[in-house]
């Protein structure tokens, strides 16, 4: 149920690229519970950069609401794939994606001007996406589950890559 605060923000406008920093790529997260808990996670581990690629709309009022409102706290970028490879480059950003499998473990990843892609929560991040990243990085889960969820999946990385800093 609702808190029963309001508040009434204007959408900003897209920030230039050249303000893109260490942070979180949300890769078609169409869940708008997942996103807001994502960019809430976000902001909880000091990153103000939020790349979002298809999915949801960031400004959806779920969304908002499941950020509690952090998403006023973050630079939100709506790029396509494509660009974002381009301004990695330029910006020497690294792209560290989060994958169920196969990746290494977050004392053996550099986080270092990265920015950590988390996909969408029923198909992941597209195999040549994964491709063209840096790093894959897996969180190892001792128990028996095959996965978890993209918000607590991604929350554990950013804290794993940014909060222990």
């Amino acid at each position: 149920s609702p808190s029963g605060v309001v508040g009434v923000f204007k959408i900003p406008s897209t920030p230039d690229v050249q303000e893109l920093s260490s942070g979180i790529v949300l890769d078609g997260i169409s869940d708008p519970g997942n996103m807001g808990t994502l960019i809430r996670a976000a902001v909880a581990m000091n990153r103000t950069s939020v790349v979002v690629i298809g999915g949801v709309d960031p400004y959806n009022p779920k969304v908002v609401q499941a950020s509690a409102g952090y998403i006023g706290c973050v630079k939100i970028f709506k790029l396509d794939w494509k660009t974002l490879l381009e301004v990695k480059k330029r910006q020497k950003l690294r792209l560290i994606a989060l994958v169920p499998t196969g990746g290494k473990a977050p004392g053996h990843t550099s986080f270092k001007n990265s920015l950590l892609v988390v996909g969408n929560e029923a198909h992941g991040i597209a195999n040549q996406w994964i491709a063209a990243c840096d790093e894959r990085l897996t969180l190892p889960m001792p128990g028996n589950t095959e996965s978890l969820n993209a918000a607590i999946a991604g929350a554990i990385a950013l804290y794993a890559a940014f909060g222990s800093r």
